[in-house]
């Protein structure tokens, strides 16, 4: 499993930045996790496990309500996507597109509008097409 959180993320020594960095993380991998209109129990426990890295233990379910509603809330991905921008390096956004990467693959399925959508944030991440097809091609899990 490639370990996104095991070294945190470096960004301004704001924390409301990085908390607002690492909550659009995990609202990413929501989004992939809900594009096929259900997030089963593989893709919850690999979105749990990454949110654990960042924050522990505690209070996930009531986190990971509330950021799947936010989520639910917002039209566009583009605020997750820009906050994300500002605040994150080109690596940390690989690091961070693997993890999100672990939750097309984690329920066996890789599903073409998942698929569509991790090259989408990708390039909106400005990441380059063949390091998205780099991490594609690393069969993790």
């Amino acid at each position: 499993m490639i370990n996104l959180f095991k070294k945190k993320i470096e960004i301004n020594d704001d924390k409301n930045d990085k908390k607002n960095v690492e909550e659009a993380y995990i609202i990413l991998m929501l989004e992939i996790a809900r594009l096929d209109g259900k997030i089963d129990d593989s893709e919850f426990n690999k979105i749990k496990e990454n949110y654990k890295q960042i924050y522990g233990d505690n209070n996930f379910l009531e986190n990971f309500n509330r950021l799947s509603s936010e989520a639910k809330n917002e039209s566009s991905l583009y605020p997750f996507i820009e906050v994300i921008n500002t605040s994150s390096d080109k690596n940390n956004k690989i690091q961070a597109l693997k993890a999100i990467w672990e939750v097309v693959l984690a329920d066996g399925i890789i599903d073409p509008y998942e698929e569509s959508l991790f090259m989408q944030i990708g390039d909106l991440l400005k990441i380059k097409r063949s390091d998205l097809v780099k991490i594609k091609n690393l069969r993790l899990g």
